[in-house]
This record gives structure tokens, sequence and C-alpha cells, in this order.
């Protein structure tokens, strides 16, 4: 249900652009018209045109990117319905359709265009409209309580104080490597442009472009960061404060079994049997004693 989405929308989704470039007209029906245009920008067909096509490069880059984000988002979110879920895999699903688009044509079939009175959408295709629907679809749940899992939430934040400082310094870190890799890459790019006297033209508008694109997958990587680091933080202090509470519950005289269930903590499973052996046998021994001296006073 989670992966069904992302892979089965480009299987439907390209054909259909396919048969729209075949199609050789525009078609009218109703208020839709099939009209089929490469889309060389974002959705929408915003930042498209002629001076676009070192674009591919951040979008299809982005759109892998976010691939990968799916993966922890359906890791990590305390969701536990399975609408959302799906409403994020169709999301995610769109994006992928196009991406695999940008990697084909080196640019999106646009061919849906809507037309409502006077107004005149921008041309969008079936990718487009699913994720449409999956954003709508995750902001209407994600006000509903019961998709929400509060144990779920709860194990995440287990030690704010701990995990708020490992994710501040992981999101400083990703920030850093977002700003060495941006002026690295900015500075190649525009000594590129300036060896290439046939775009000296639109340099400007090329490098603005492609600030904003890098500028967008920095803030996407950081965002992410916070999402691992918030995740992978609460791996490591859930462990040991179970353990801290498993020793307070000993010394309460609570002699129960701990279990932490991550084999990489196992051994404080043993831990804790040495240490509750101990403790009973010093229990068991200052009850001798303790019978030993009132048979004496007796």
């Amino acid at each position: 249900m989670i992966f069904l989405p992302v892979l089965l929308i480009p299987c439907i989704d390209l054909p259909v652009k396919q048969l729209a470039l075949d199609l050789g007209r525009d078609l009218h029906f109703l208020f839709i018209t099939i009209h089929p245009v490469a889309n060389r920008g974002i959705i929408g067909g915003y930042f498209s045109g002629s001076a676009k096509p070192i674009f591919q490069i951040p979008m299809v880059t982005l759109g892998f990117f976010f691939l990968t984000l799916l993966y922890f988002i359906q890791l990590f979110a305390p969701l536990k319905s399975t609408q959302m879920r799906i409403a994020i895999s169709l999301f995610f699903g769109g994006i992928f359709a196009n991406v695999i688009d940008r990697v084909i044509h080196g640019y999106v079939i646009d061919y849906l265009i809507f037309n409502v009175g006077k107004f005149q959408t921008p041309a969008l295709n079936l990718a487009d409209l699913v994720q449409y629907a999956g954003i709508v679809m995750i902001f209407v749940w994600q006000f509903s309580k019961q998709n929400f899992d509060e144990n779920h939430l709860n194990r995440l934040w287990v030690s704010q104080q701990f995990q708020k400082r490992y994710i501040r310094q992981l999101v400083i870190l990703g920030f850093f490597l977002v700003l060495v890799f941006g002026i690295f890459n900015f500075m190649f790019v525009k000594i590129t442009l300036d060896e290439l006297s046939a775009v000296a033209d639109i340099k400007s508008r090329l490098l603005h472009d492609y600030l904003i694109f890098f500028a967008s997958l920095g803030v996407t990587f950081m965002l992410f960061l916070f999402l691992v680091g918030k995740s992978l933080s609460a791996y490591v202090a859930n462990p040991i404060l179970k353990f801290e509470q498993y020793l307070r519950n000993l010394s309460e005289g609570n002699y129960g079994v701990f279990q932490i269930g991550e084999a990489e903590f196992s051994y404080l499973e043993t831990l804790s049997d040495r240490v509750r052996d101990h403790l009973v046998e010093v229990q068991e021994e200052l009850e001798r004693l303790k019978n030993r001296n009132k048979a004496g006073k007796t």
C-alpha cells in the first residue's frame, strides 16, 4: 500500500502522456482541453522556457531525493492511518512519474488544460493531478485525531533536551555542508557560463534560477536531517532511559526483568540481570542476618 502507488502511477501516467503526444492535434471535451506542451520548469509550467535546460539536473536530483524522503516519512511519521500513508505515497508517486519523464525527455509532458469561464489553468498532467489529490488528502486527514498515534510520537520524543541538542548539531552540520557545496557548485557553474559566450545573454537568469533550486534543495535537505536526527536520537536515548527507569524500580524493591527489545542493546539486559541477581542476594543476606539477630535475642 505504501510503495505500490509510487510504482503504479508512472506506469499509467507515462503511456497517457505518450498518447497525448501521438494525437497530433488539440482535443476539446466539455471544459477540458488536451494540448501537449513541453514543461522544462516546475508544476504548472512555472519557470519554464528555452533558457532552463540546466534545471533538469536539480529537478531530477530533487525528485529522487523526495523518493528517499518517502521512506523516512513512512517509517517515522506518527501516523497510524492507512489512508494518510497512501495519500503521502500518491504525492510522491506523482513526483516520481514526472521525474522519470524528465530523465527520458529532458522535460515533462503536460497536456491537460481546464477552462472555467474565462479562467484557464496552466497545462497539467495526470501525475500533477495525483500530487494535488495527495496534498488535499494529507491536509484533510491530518486534522483528524484518530489518524495521529500519540504513542508513536512519545517514542520519538523520549528525551527532548538531549534530542534537541542532537538534532541541532545535525542540522547545523547539514547547513554548513549545503553552504560549502553550494558555494563550490555556484562558482563552478558561474565560471563555466563565463567561458560560454553563447549563453552570455541568459547567464544571469540561469544563475538566479540555479540559486532558487539549490536553496530549495538545501532547505529540504536540512528538514530531512531534522526528521532523521529526531528519530535516530530517540533510538539512542530510549534504551538509556528505559535502563534508568529499571534501576529506579530496582531501588524501590521492584525486581522485575528488564527487556529492551533491541539486539544492539541486548548487553543492557545481561547487565540488568547481574544487577538484579546481586541485589536479590544482598536482600536475602540482609533477611538472614535480620532473622539471626531475632533468634539470638530470643
